[in-house]
C-alpha cells in the first residue's frame, strides 16, 4: 500500500492535494517514531547513537515493515521537518532522526575504557543493585544498567544491607538485541541493559 500518491516532478511524500487525506498516516508514523526512538528502539532493531539518534533509513524500513505503507527515508524527513511540530529532529544531512525528549529510558551510549563486545557470554552473570533500584526495577521491560553503575560477574556476589543480588539469563537478553561487553583484566561483563523477564528471581 503506497503511503501517497507520487509525482515523477516532486518526489515528496505529500503534495498540497492529499496533505488532508493523510493526517492520519501521518499521525501513525509519528506514533510509531515516538515509541521506537523514545522506549522499544532495540525491539525493531534500530541502533541509536551516542546522541540519540537513529538512521533514517533503517527506520523506514521498520515503518514499512510494521505499518505495512511504502515509506521511504525522503517521507520521514518530510514528517520531520514539516509535520512533527519539533517533536523530532533530523541530522543537517538528513541521514539521522531523533526524539528531542520524552525518553522512559536514557542509559549511557559510551561503553567504559576497557570493555570490548563480545559474544561468547555466561548463561548467567551476577551484580550488585541498590535495594531502591531493585524494587523500582519491574516497572519496565527493561532496565538500563548502565545508569546504575552494575557490572556482571561469573560469581555471585555477597549481598549487604545496601544492595541486593542481580541475577541475569543473558541469553533472553541477547534475544532482544541486547549487548554484552568483557573487561579480560578486570574478568567483569557490562551490559547497557538488560531485559526484566531475563532477572531471576530467588524465593
Amino acid at each position: 500500500m503506497n503511503l501517497a500518491i507520487r509525482y515523477s516532478t516532486k518526489p515528496a511524500l505529500y503534495s498540497d492535494m492529499d496533505i488532508k487525506t493523510d493526517k492520519d498516516k501521518i499521525t501513525k508514523i509519528k506514533k510509531f517514531l515516538a515509541f521506537v526512538l523514545r522506549h522499544k528502539p532495540f525491539f525493531y532493531k534500530i541502533k541509536l547513537d551516542m546522541d540519540g539518534f537513529a538512521g533514517s533509513e533503517d527506520l523506514a524500513k521498520a515503518v514499512s515493515n510494521n505499518l505495512k505503507m511504502d515509506v521511504k527515508k525522503e517521507d520521514l524527513i518530510e514528517i520531520v521537518k514539516k509535520y512533527s511540530g519539533g517533536i523530532f529532529v533530523a541530522s543537517k544531512d538528513s541521514s539521522k532522526i531523533a526524539a528531542r525528549d520524552g525518553h522512559t529510558f536514557i542509559f549511557n551510549m559510551n561503553v567504559p575504557d576497557g570493555f570490548v563486545k563480545t559474544n561468547n557470554v555466561p548463561k548467567t552473570l551476577y551484580g550488585l543493585i541498590t535495594k531502591k533500584d531493585f524494587s523500582n526495577i519491574f516497572s519496565s521491560d527493561i532496565v538500563p544498567l548502565s545508569n546504575k553503575k552494575v557490572f556482571l560477574a561469573t560469581v555471585s556476589p555477597k549481598e549487604d544491607d545496601k544492595n541486593v543480588i542481580l541475577t541475569i539469563n543473558t541469553q533472553k537478553t541477547l534475544k532482544k538485541t541486547g549487548e554484552f561487553y568483557y573487561n579480560e583484566d578486570e574478568g567483569l561483563y557490562y551490559a547497557k541493559f538488560v531485559t526484566t523477564d531475563s532477572i531471576i528471581i530467588h524465593v
